[in-house]
């Protein structure tokens, strides 16, 4: 059955970001706050890319619809993107803490890459 070889997919993908989460926070030690998850960040990134997994792209910008210069105003940028950059077949968001992965935060995902509500987004959490 194709979906559920796909549903497989998306738990073993989700389960290699999560180690890369973990071995994050694990060479960082405790803490807590704001800045600390962009330390997090920082070092997943690093971890996603030394995956080497040519479907994985890291904090891609992305406004209505478009790839866009990082920091470009109103642009969404997410984590990992997995699948082409035109046509992402999953979103992964790192959240660290207590934070969590709103509904809105979604929508706002949703509405700014190629594909919309169709390509899920997925929490990512050490």
């Amino acid at each position: 059955n194709g979906a559920r070889l796909l549903a497989q997919e998306t738990v073993t993908t989700i389960e290699t970001l999560t180690s890369a989460a973990n071995r994050s926070v694990e060479s960082l030690g405790p803490g807590s706050g704001p800045v600390y998850g962009t330390r997090v960040h920082s070092v997943f990134q690093t971890e996603v890319n030394a995956l080497a997994n040519p479907n994985f792209s890291t904090e891609v910008s992305y406004l209505n619809g478009r790839i866009v210069p990082r920091g470009t105003a109103g642009s969404v940028r997410l984590d990992v993107v997995e699948g082409p950059f035109n046509a992402p077949a999953n979103v992964y968001d790192l959240k660290t803490g207590n934070a969590i992965l709103t509904p809105s935060r979604v929508e706002q995902i949703q509405f700014h890459i190629p594909g919309g509500s169709q390509v899920p987004v997925f929490k990512i959490q050490p």
